[in-house]
């Protein structure tokens, strides 16, 4: 069963676990210790205000069809749709993209066309400004998605600009759906959002936070272990 480590308690997040494991994996356990999955915003509250600079999956996904405009989802269907999660996982095992049906662009696509009026920090779709790989600066509409409040100080801290790794044209337009895949953020040195790894099924890490007091430490946790750090 997947192992949950209490890390550190961040100021405006709060309590900080990580665990290990395929991305249906750590749905399931964080949905049952009730942990909230980190976005990109979320990871750099961990970086700023804690210890650790460390990569992350998070719970937002690009969305891409043929011959259309990228979209990222902030949360993504795969974080609230497990079939979806493990289908994703079950093509990534083998090297492939998980592609759907064209019904999951169209939906988030009438999502960005009733944010339309919203700033960009407050929108739950964006589109991204190119298909290929670009990079995202500081007052661009991607990074006031991305990171909003953290913007600032983010950018000032870590990067002035950063690289955003896309699936190459070339395959989303031979695919015979829509692709859904997901938003890594590289660790802080590497000034990289990747949005075409295949890893879903490997055991990577993945940040989730609880935004409580409670202790971090519970004897007898229903899933898996739960423990407290044992490395920073």
């Amino acid at each position: 069963m997947t192992e949950i480590i209490f890390t550190e308690y961040v100021q405006g997040l709060g309590e900080v676990y990580r665990a290990c494991a395929p991305l249906d994996e750590q749905i399931r356990t964080f949905n049952q210790e009730r942990l909230s999955f980190v976005d990109v915003r979320d990871t750099s509250l961990i970086r700023l205000n804690g210890k650790n600079r460390g990569y992350t999956r998070t719970c937002s996904a690009p969305i891409y069809r043929k011959d259309s405009r990228v979209i990222v989802a902030r949360t993504s269907p795969l974080i609230t749709n497990l079939e979806m999660a493990l289908f994703a996982v079950n093509r990534h095992r083998i090297s492939n993209y998980a592609v759907f049906d064209d019904s999951v662009y169209s939906y988030w696509e009438k999502i960005i066309k009733e944010d339309k009026g919203k700033r960009p920090e407050d929108r739950r779709a964006i589109f991204l400004s190119s298909r290929d790989d670009f990079e995202i600066d500081k007052e661009s509409d991607e990074a006031r998605f991305f990171w909003r409040d953290t913007r600032e100080r983010y950018f000032n801290e870590f990067a002035n600009e950063i690289h955003c790794l896309q699936i190459p044209v070339d395959i989303v337009d031979s695919s015979n759906g829509t692709i859904v895949n997901h938003v890594w953020f590289g660790n802080a040195s590497s000034c990289t959002i990747d949005l075409r790894g295949k890893g879903l099924h490997e055991e990577y890490r993945a940040f989730g936070y609880k935004e409580t007091s409670e202790t971090p430490f519970r004897k007898n946790a229903p899933v898996g272990k739960l423990r407290e750090r044992e490395e920073a």
